[in-house]
């Protein structure tokens, strides 16, 4: 990734009768966006929209990957007469997978590894979109599932992918079933055991014996990745042990912690690059994502979410148990407006901070910079002053 992606453009949940109740887990999924011809950076987790703007162009998309994941990644055209493909490159430049739309492999390295997207026959336009998610060990993003508990949720935008995550015995029976509930698509699924293998095919209702003690993934997709439908998926124990299904969160002090945010509360809409600084600890010394959402804002959505790798700068981050990187932002304007960004960070075992929220206005110059504001997390549920 260039340090170009650093960069924030700104232009403007006895009888005895049991009434199951559906958990509602649905998610409002924002793709993230691709800035014009620039490499594009991604975690797992993301969807990404981008454009092929000429023809034979090469999109390269990034993402950091560690060596023993599973995951996959997923293709879709959005507008356009071309048809996407793509190739997966391990960070030596060993091919992974050749032109697919859908490819599931395991990591042999740890680095930066590339996505590189093209037209099929190199002569049509396309718009696309691009999803990428983490097998095993469960994505960041995946949701926990308990047995005879339906969950509803959502496959979209196009090629989104849904990972579900529980706990079983080898030895264990179990049978699930995906239902549409609204939409034009039909939703199927695939089961990988603890070990990444694939227990059972894409399928929308299977009845499986797992031979595997651990937690295993269920990935939920559209049936052509190419329509959006809201649907209900249940997971019921026809035999074994079928105890806790949903494996515990990390503890203690496994989790990145994000201790203080540093970056002025206004800055000048004159276009210059402002700098500020995050400080963290993490005891498994291995930060390697940082992503910053947009809560709001009052420029009717002109902010586009941004990430990275803190690594791809300072090789040294994620070493560290304790420590700090950079980031930068800009904006310009004439009459001013003010956004709030909500910041989480990963570490390269998966796990996720809690979030930090901070506000910024971007004022009229000129404007005088100060770092009177700081951003301090609190001991007990984090707050800004």
């Amino acid at each position: 990734m260039t340090r170009a992606h650093l960069r924030f453009h700104i232009f403007v949940c006895v009888f005895a009768i049991v009434v199951v109740t559906p958990v509602f887990a649905q998610v409002v999924e924002t793709p993230l966006q691709c800035n014009g011809d620039l490499d594009a950076t991604i975690a797992y987790g993301n969807i990404i929209q981008c454009s092929s703007s000429t023809l034979g162009d090469f999109d390269n998309i990034s993402f950091q990957g560690t060596a023993g994941e599973t995951i996959i990644v997923a293709i879709q055209r959005l507008s356009g007469d071309g048809s996407p493909l793509f190739r997966i490159l391990a960070p030596d430049g060993t091919l992974l997978a050749d032109w697919y739309i859908l490819s599931r492999i395991t990591l042999a390295q740890t680095g930066l590894h590339n996505i590189l997207v093209a037209e099929s026959s190199g002569d049509q336009l396309v718009d696309y979109t691009v999803t990428l998610e983490r097998i095993i060990s469960p994505s960041p993003t995946a949701l926990p599932i308990e047995y005879g508990q339906p969950v509803n949720e959502r496959l979209g935008p196009l090629a989104d992918l849904d990972p579900f995550f529980f706990s079983a015995t080898a030895g264990d029976t179990v049978n699930v079933t995906a239902t549409g509930i609204l939409g034009d698509g039909s939703p199927v699924f695939q089961i990988f055991a603890p070990d990444g293998t694939l227990v059972s095919d894409f399928t929308s209702s299977t009845q499986v014996a797992l031979t595997q003690t651990g937690s295993h993934t269920i990935l939920v997709a559209e049936s052509f990745l190419d329509q959006t439908v809201d649907y209900s998926i249940i997971l019921q124990c026809i035999s074994g042990v079928c105890s806790s299904t949903t494996p515990p969160p990390p503890q203690g002090n496994g989790i990145p912690v994000i201790t203080k945010v540093n970056f002025p509360s206004a800055i000048a809409g004159d276009g210059q690059e402002v700098y500020g600084t995050v400080q963290f600890t993490d005891n498994n010394a291995g930060v390697n994502w940082a992503q910053f959402d947009v809560l709001e804002d009052t420029c009717g959505g002109c902010f586009t979410p941004f990430s990275f790798d803190p690594n791809s700068f300072d090789p040294e981050i994620s070493g560290l148990v304790e420590g700090e990187f950079e980031f930068f932002m800009h904006c310009t304007t004439e009459e001013g407006f003010s956004w709030t960004m909500r910041l989480t960070l990963k570490d390269l075992e998966g796990h996720v901070s809690e979030p930090v929220n901070f506000s910024i206005a971007c004022e009229p110059p000129p404007i005088a910079r100060s770092f009177n504001t700081e951003f301090e997390i609190q001991k007990q549920g984090g707050s800004g002053r």
